[in-house]
């Protein structure tokens, strides 16, 4: 039988050495000092700064430890017995307009490592650059006020260096590894997509989609395949890539056999190397072999019918659930 107790402390001794591998050593080169074993502080051009490490009291046998980071900025010389009168923000709110946490385990200490550097890197250390004057700080304030859901664009505006360029990420995964395996298999790029076609005339696609929110500052990314088979009433492939002249189908389908788009791909959960290899893994592994056994029309067919029928099941399901409501 597990052991609630030894479980919990194994979490803690892990979440103990991520923030001396992976926290403390990106804040302390920025010139941050620990203050206590959650605060890390810093203070110039008459400024007080802080980076406050919160993690979530775990429920026993639970698997991993949720933490985020506040980060603060404010008049030192105000009374701190006095309510707080500086700024203050989730890191969440920085990247994507809603709070966000991290989940640390057993089994992702190395890759979270590396995506908490990085956000610290690209969100946290330029805010704290540039809010060095309490002009910058009560600025701050200010667009704090306006609601947070319109925080990370403004920042993303004002401040050099501040935010992950997810845009320039979504083309360079597709310049860099999409691009890259799909035409070592033959496909061909044409206006912004992929294409091979058959000796039999069929032909397959391939087409990366982006979706995003605040100015593409979190975008989820879904792979898409495309196959045209001639037919009388379509005997070309004709573009724009859509039904009914082509089948499209999502590769979380084909790959997890789940339908839900835009779920699989988070640019936000990953590094952009991260997200790199792994694409590149399942497009290799997964998608790949998938044209490779639909290259003839009888076999479109029989895993189109499949298909069909699931999204069928899938309407049915939520057209139940609406008449019981």
């Amino acid at each position: 039988m597990p052991n609630p107790v030894g479980a919990e402390a194994d979490l803690t001794t892990l979440f103990q050495t991520f923030k001396k591998e992976h926290v403390a050593p990106i804040l302390r080169a920025a010139g941050l000092r620990l203050e206590t074993p959650a605060r890390f502080v810093h203070e110039t051009g008459g400024v007080r700064q802080g980076v406050y490490l919160h993690a979530q009291g775990n429920c026993r046998n639970s698997p991993h430890r949720s933490f985020t980071f506040e980060i603060a900025a404010w008049d030192p010389q105000v009374d701190q017995d006095l309510p707080f009168t500086g700024f203050r923000c989730r890191l969440g709110y920085l990247k994507v307009s809603s709070d966000a946490w991290f989940y640390l385990d057993a089994g992702n200490a190395q890759t979270l490592g590396e995506l908490v550097e990085l956000e610290l890197q690209r969100y946290v250390l330029p805010l704290l650059h540039w809010a060095t004057s309490l002009q910058h700080v009560e600025h701050l304030k200010q667009l704090l006020t306006q609601g947070p859901g319109q925080l990370a664009p403004q920042l993303r505006a004002l401040i050099p260096g501040f935010g992950r360029d997810f845009e320039g990420e979504f083309q360079a995964l597709w310049t860099d590894h999409v691009s890259e395996v799909l035409c070592a298999a033959g496909f061909v790029a044409h206006e912004g997509d992929l294409f091979r076609t058959l000796e039999n005339g069929i032909t397959q696609a391939y087409l990366l989609r982006g979706v995003g929110n605040d100015a593409r500052t979190f975008p989820n990314v879904e792979g898409m395949l495309a196959i045209h088979v001639p037919t009388p009433a379509h005997p070309e492939p004709t573009l724009p890539v859509r039904p009914p002249v082509w089948w499209l189908v999502s590769d979380t389908w084909v790959i997890s056999g789940h339908s839900k788009h835009f779920s699989r791909y988070i640019l936000a959960a990953h590094t952009h190397d991260r997200m790199g290899a792994w694409l590149r893994s399942e497009l290799q592994q997964h998608l790949l072999p998938f044209f490779d056994r639909h290259s003839r029309a009888a076999a479109i067919h029989a895993t189109r019918q499949i298909a069909d029928a699931h999204i069928q099941r899938l309407r049915s399901t939520a057209q139940a659930v609406l008449r019981g409501q």
